[in-house]
């Protein structure tokens, strides 16, 4: 991994926590129709190890 990669990545991951943001600014609580899906089980699944490295580090 280069820092450039890094980088990319880090855009990334921000551009995907935007367009889940801007999905949900509407008040809905769910990524895809009205109660809870295998969508919205996937994405905490994968953001879950983000989001955990980022408390860890970033406390």
């Amino acid at each position: 991994m280069t820092p450039e990669s890094a980088a990319n990545s880090l855009n990334q991951i921000k551009r995907l926590f935007e367009k889940v943001n801007n999905l949900l600014a509407d008040g809905r609580s769910y990524l895809v129709g009205n109660s809870f899906s295998a969508v919205d089980l996937t994405f905490a699944c994968l953001v879950a190890p983000i989001l955990s490295d980022h408390c860890k580090y970033h406390a």
